[in-house]
């Protein structure tokens, strides 16, 4: 019973493609010793272990090919209708395969044998082929060991072990061959897909940014100019602000962008205005004795570093040739003439235009000399990247000038709004109050 159910398990594997892995086949190998070794074969090689000599035969695998005449297999190939009739005949009739002395066997022992005469070099091809080298290793061995008088000494050499050559010899790539790896087209390929991926994905997120910026442009304008007409400085200061920094991502350079830019400024400027009297604080420099106080003379020059005053004059060449342009203001505090510089390229541009006219900014002071024994004066230096030009109505009016009854402040702001808009202006001159107050 058991032999038919292997029978019909067997049938069923050959019939259904299976029988390479459902199907055990036996193999039976003899050692050079004398000794026979039996076992089932794997799907890949196994080195047997003779029990006799303790030596080591390849053992070929499973064979995965259809049969021949040479060789022998479970595999059956061919249409359904020759499978069929080889499994039934094969039931009926019966075949001697699987038996370890089967002339099946032997003839396939003997062609795998003869396979490996022809390439000696390329391990694991034969059972027998492997097991003859191992016997030819063995016999050398015994040949060159020396004959001596005890038996142990001559035991003992011949079973020296010896290091056995691999089976497998992975050959070395060049450095040629591991860039052609490396570089593959496939590879080249991904990496091109995965950069054009990158760059769209880039490209895509930049339009949406420039889009954004531009509604977020023009609708800060809008609710900029509102807020100026509903006198609400706040919201002026922070719609100028967005709508700069929109024009920073559009990188606008034009007179629009120059004109917000300028407003941003003056709205800076305006909100951070001193409102100590600056004349006043020159005043009382002179003690008891007559002589000018220098303990007061150097807090005064300390408490006006810093300060952002409001300037309506026109510029004049310095008297001592430098290149700082000195405010036409005739400023005399107790006898003590003040003189102040105005290193501004702003101002000097929009000076130059325009000679005659007067100049409405806003500047902070940089440093305060106080009078010497060399110099009877005090010399007061503006920061240059701090003087902004009040350019309209709106910052005029709080700044507390009456606007509709003043013409000449009107062409003044006209002109100096028309100069900003052809103005480009440079990062330095257009950071941030707060930032270059924390830089101090």
């Amino acid at each position: 019973m058991t032999s038919l159910k292997a029978r019909l398990a067997r049938a069923k594997a050959r019939l259904f493609g299976t029988a390479a892995r459902d199907v055990a086949v036996p193999f039976e190998i003899a050692c050079d010793c004398g000794n026979r070794i039996a076992g089932i074969r794997r799907p890949n090689f196994q080195l047997a272990m003779c029990s006799a000599c303790d030596s080591r035969i390849y053992v070929l695998p499973v064979n995965v090919y259809p049969a021949t005449r040479r060789v022998q297999s479970e595999v059956v190939d061919g249409p359904v209708a020759q499978r069929v009739g080889t499994v039934v005949r094969d039931l009926v009739v019966g075949d001697r395969h699987g038996l370890p002395n089967d002339d099946s066997n032997d003839s396939r022992r003997s062609a795998d044998r003869n396979s490996y005469k022809s390439t000696a070099e390329v391990p694991g091809d034969d059972d027998a082929a492997v097991n003859k080298r191992s016997a030819g290793k063995r016999r050398k061995r015994s040949e060159t060991v020396p004959e001596s008088d005890n038996p142990g000494q001559v035991k003992s050499a011949v079973n020296e072990p010896e290091p056995e050559p691999p089976l497998l010899l992975v050959p070395r790539r060049t450095f040629g061959e591991r860039l052609k790896r490396l570089f593959s087209p496939a590879r080249l390929l991904v990496v091109a897909g995965v950069g054009i991926l990158i760059a769209t994905v880039w490209w895509n997120a930049h339009q949406r940014q420039l889009t954004q910026a531009r509604k977020t442009w023009r609708l800060e304008m809008d609710l900029a100019a509102d807020a100026m007409k509903r006198d609400d400085s706040v919201l002026v200061r922070e719609s100028l602000s967005k709508a700069v920094e929109a024009a920073k991502i559009l990188q606008r350079e034009d007179s629009e962008a120059n004109e917000a830019t300028a407003l941003l400024w003056q709205a800076e400027a305006v909100d951070r205005l001193s409102s100590n009297d600056f004349v006043s604080q020159f005043t009382g420099m002179t003690g008891k004795d007559g002589k000018l106080d220098s303990t007061k003379m150097a807090d005064v020059s300390q408490s006006l570093v810093g300060q952002r005053l409001l300037f309506e004059t026109s510029l004049k060449s310095s008297a001592s040739g430098q290149n700082s342009p000195v405010l036409d203001l005739p400023l005399v505090v107790d006898g003590i003439p003040v003189i102040i510089t105005a290193p501004s390229k702003i101002l000097q541009k929009c000076a130059t235009a325009e000679p005659s006219k007067s100049l409405l900014f806003i500047g902070t002071i940089a440093n305060c000399q106080a009078p010497n024994a060399d110099s009877m004066q005090w010399r007061i230096s503006l920061e240059g990247d701090t003087c902004t030009l009040i350019t309209h109505p709106f910052f005029a009016k709080q700044l507390g000038y009456d606007v509709r009854n003043d013409k000449e402040l009107m062409e003044l702001l006209e002109h100096q709004a028309e100069f900003v808009k052809s103005t480009s202006f440079q990062p330095k001159e257009t950071m941030d109050v707060a930032e270059r107050s924390k830089r101090k």
